[in-house]
C-alpha cells in the first residue's frame, strides 16, 4: 500500500526553492563573490593600521602552489651506545614547476605534554563563576626540543623578563601543586612551540639551504647532501659515537623531488618521554633574503627601544628604593611612551612578514606510537 505525502505539491516547490536560496547564500558568503578579481590583502582598521591575527602569518599548516610534501614516515631506533633513542623523519619535497626552487628548511621534533591534568579535572572541575579557565588557553609544556639543522638555545628564544615565560612558570606551579596527582615537572622548561616558530620565522637564513630541482636534475656527484661524518678507526675501536649524535640530515636529490631525512636524538633520563610532535618549515630562499634585508634595517631601532626600556627599569628601581614618588610617576609616563614604541615596532615586524611571506610550507604532525627496532 502506497503512502501519500502530507505536503501539497505547491508547498514542495516553495520549500525546495527556499532551501536552494539559503544554501547558495551560505556558499557565497564562504567563498566570496566570483570574478571580483581582488587579491587577498591584510585587514586594516579605520586608522589604516594592520589588524594582525595568528592566521595572517603563522597558521598551523601552510601549503604552496609550487611545492608540496608527502610520504612522511617515522622510525624509532636505539642509539649504538644505548644511552638514548633516535627519531628518524623522512618525507618527499616535490616540485610542481619545471624550474629549480631554492629553499631553506627546519625540522622540529619535540615532546609536548598538557599542563592540565584531565583526570584531576574530572573529579575537581573549575567552578562556573571562574573566568580564567586554563583549559582554554595555551597550556602545553615542551619537555624536549631538537631542531634540524642546528639546535637553538632556549635562552635566545625567551628569558625571565618575557611575560610568556612568567605565564609558563604559573603553569608549572599549578602542575606541581595538583591536589590529586603530582607529576614530575621540569625545573627549567623549554619555550612553547609557537615561540620557536616565531623565532625561526625571523631567522630563515639559519635553516638548511638546498635546491629543489626542476626538469633538469642535479649534477653528477651532487645527488647526496649530508652532514654525516665517517668515524675513524680509532673512534670505532673506542666505540666513540659522538659524531653519530651530530648527524642531523641526509638529502637525496633527483629530478623534481628531494627525499629529506632528519634525525633527532633524545637521551634517556628520569620520567623519560619520546618525541610526540614534529613540525616542518620550508622558506623560499630568495624571498627570505629580501625579508632579511628589510628586517636588518629595523634591528638598530629595535635595539634602541630595548635599551630605553632597560634604562627606564633601572631608574624606576632606584626611584622606588629611594621612595621618590614624583620620580616614579615621571618614569611611569616614560614607560607608557616606550610601550607605544614597542607596539609600533611589533606592527612593523608583523607587516614585514605579511609583505614577503617567506614561509611557504608549514606542516605540524603528531608522531604515532612507535615500537623500538
Amino acid at each position: 500500500m502506497r503512502t501519500q505525502s502530507r505536503i501539497p505539491g505547491g508547498w514542495k516547490t516553495v520549500i525546495s526553492l527556499t532551501a536552494i536560496l539559503v544554501f547558495s547564500g551560505i556558499l557565497s558568503s564562504l567563498v566570496g563573490a566570483p570574478g571580483d578579481g581582488k587579491k587577498d590583502e591584510p585587514r586594516r582598521t579605520a586608522g589604516g593600521v594592520l589588524n594582525m591575527s595568528q592566521s595572517d602569518y603563522n597558521p598551523l599548516n601552510r601549503t604552496s602552489g609550487r611545492i608540496y610534501i608527502d610520504n612522511i614516515t617515522f622510525s624509532r631506533r636505539d642509539s649504538p651506545a644505548g644511552l638514548g633513542e633516535f627519531l628518524d623523519v623522512a618525507f618527499d619535497v616535490n616540485n610542481r614547476t619545471p624550474d629549480p626552487v631554492q629553499l631553506q628548511a627546519f625540522v622540529l621534533a619535540y615532546v609536548e605534554t598538557n599542563a592540565v591534568n584531565k583526570r584531576m579535572r574530572r573529579f575537581i572541575p573549575y567552578p562556573s563563576w571562574r573566568k580564567h579557565d586554563p583549559n582554554k588557553t595555551d597550556h602545553f609544556i615542551i619537555r624536549a626540543m631538537s631542531i634540524t639543522p642546528n639546535d637553538v638555545d632556549k635562552n635566545q628564544v625567551w628569558n625571565d623578563k618575557d611575560h610568556n615565560y612568567k605565564f609558563q612558570q604559573l603553569l608549572l606551579k599549578r602542575e606541581r601543586e595538583a591536589p590529586v596527582i603530582k607529576l614530575p615537572v621540569p625545573r627549567n622548561p623549554f619555550p612553547p612551540y609557537w615561540k620557536y616558530i616565531n623565532y625561526l620565522s625571523f631567522r630563515p637564513e639559519q635553516g638548511l639551504a638546498f635546491t629543489l630541482h626542476g626538469n633538469r636534475g642535479p649534477k653528477v656527484g651532487s645527488h647526496i647532501q649530508s652532514n654525516y661524518q665517517v668515524p675513524t678507526e680509532e673512534e670505532r675501536a673506542k666505540r666513540d659515537f659522538r659524531k653519530l649524535y651530530k648527524h642531523r640530515y641526509t638529502l637525496e636529490h633527483s629530478r623534481r623531488k628531494t627525499v629529506f631525512r632528519s634525525y633527532h636524538y633524545i637521551r634517556f633520563k628520569d620520567n623519560y618521554k619520546f618525541y610526540n610532535m614534529i613540525t616542518i618549515l620550508l622558506f623560499d630562499a630568495k624571498t627570505a633574503s629580501a625579508f632579511q634585508k628589510d628586517l636588518n634595517a629595523l634591528l638598530p631601532k629595535k635595539k634602541a627601544v630595548q635599551d630605553k626600556r632597560l634604562d627606564m627599569e633601572k631608574r624606576r628601581s632606584e626611584a622606588v628604593k629611594s621612595e621618590n614618588e614624583d620620580a616614579v610617576k615621571k618614569i611611569d609616563q616614560e614607560a607608557l611612551a616606550i610601550r607605544k614604541e614597542e607596539e609600533a615596532l611589533s606592527r612593523e615586524l608583523s607587516a614585514l612578514r605579511v609583505k614577503y611571506r617567506p614561509l611557504v610550507v608549514q606542516k605540524t604532525l603528531r608522531v604515532p606510537r612507535l615500537k623500538n627496532r
